[in-house]
């Protein structure tokens, strides 16, 4: 198929140390978004994300093919 959805969560922390890192400092978000495949091969994406304590972020990513 050459048009994809998607759906996504997403959890994590980052620190310096091993001890900075505890589920208190956890950060969520998730989003939508559609892929496009040519060949079967996934070569752009545009996703809508929001969580992690900021608005909603437009993003995209294509594929290098080089």
């Amino acid at each position: 198929d050459p048009v994809g959805l998607l759906l996504f969560y997403d959890a994590g922390t980052v620190g310096p140390t091993l001890s900075s890192l505890s589920f208190a400092n956890l950060g969520q978000d998730g989003g939508l978004g559609v892929t496009m495949s040519l060949q079967g091969h996934v070569v752009a994406q545009g996703y809508l994300a929001w969580g992690a304590g900021h608005g909603p972020t437009l993003a995209y990513n294509f594929t290098k093919f080089f």
